[in-house]
């Protein structure tokens, strides 16, 4: 039997993009990053006034407030480290952590507010500082953390003799501040959908939005960024590593999901949700999350 020439060619691409995907298998990651310090260089060193831009929020170091009523610590630093010194079992050691040394670190999420925020933490400081939404509180260990700071409830839980925990904290978050004297943090958060992307809902490597991920997605932005396809519905969703610019990444890291293991593209993924992410990418629609 006869096969068309657009068949056959077809078919080509196919074998050849997957092809490409398996020899990349290797250098693809199995773990999702940390939104806030994994992309962080180890040892990276930091002071009042110092910024970073990062996935999750536009981080910044503060004055450190050593009491209640005292004047600001005029000089601190922070510091990015491998683990949370003291603690017997860090269930997330291979992420990075910021050890704050009279110095406060500060999340700002600007016109996104998080929904949720976690601190994991070893504490052996002698006063510690939290604010949120412009609410500061000012105390001694965690045991003595508030229950509510500026309309957030407030939960703090895993604590244990060696000075290690969980701080959680609930409600519409549009800056949140920590520090302390000798405090190692690991921090992730949640996003209210309502805020993100305009509201658009999608699922992260679902190009053509049909609600499935299959090898058509991948092709579809390969044919986007090479062949002069048509435009694509949603290019937060073909944004496979949420990395803010489409490039052949997207289109292989899908495709080392699919046939070689590789991890699975960014959140949102597996349901319908909205863009955690600060950039230039749009989404008309989200298909069947419309």
């Amino acid at each position: 039997m006869h096969t068309p020439r657009t068949a056959r060619h077809t078919r080509a691409t196919q074998v050849l993009v997957v092809a490409l995907a398996l020899s990349a298998a290797s250098l693809a990651s199995a773990t999702p990053a940390n939104p806030y310090f994994d992309d962080i260089k180890l040892a990276s060193y930091y002071i009042v006034g110092d910024e970073i831009v990062t996935a999750g929020a536009d981080v910044t170091f503060y004055r450190y407030y050593s009491g209640e009523g005292e004047p600001p610590v005029l000089t601190g630093s922070a510091s990015v480290e491998h683990v949370l010194a003291g603690c017997p079992v860090d269930a997330s050691e291979a992420s990075h952590k910021v050890y704050l040394d009279r110095i406060v670190v500060g999340f700002d999420f600007g016109s996104s507010p998080a929904s949720e925020m976690t601190f994991i933490y070893y504490d052996a400081s002698d006063m510690l500082n939290l604010e949120i939404n412009g609410e500061r509180a000012v105390f001694h260990g965690f045991d003595q953390v508030p229950a509510e700071l500026g309309g957030v409830a407030i939960e703090n839980s895993s604590v244990d003799v060696h000075g290690c925990g969980t701080l959680v904290l609930r409600g519409s978050m549009t800056e949140v501040r920590i520090g302390g004297n000798n405090l190692w943090i690991d921090a992730d958060s949640k996003r209210d959908p309502l805020f993100q992307g305009g509201g658009v809902l999608f699922q992260r490597g679902d190009t053509d939005g049909n609600g499935g991920h299959d090898i058509s997605d991948p092709l579809r932005v390969l044919g986007f960024l090479f062949a002069g396809a048509d435009p694509l519905p949603c290019d937060d969703a073909a944004d496979a590593d949420d990395s803010g610019t489409l490039t052949i990444s997207d289109a292989v890291l899908v495709l080392n999901w699919l046939f070689a293991g590789g991890r699975s593209p960014s959140s949102p993924f597996g349901e319908c949700g909205a863009d955690f992410t600060r950039d230039h990418l749009g989404c008309l629609s989200g298909g069947v999350c419309d």
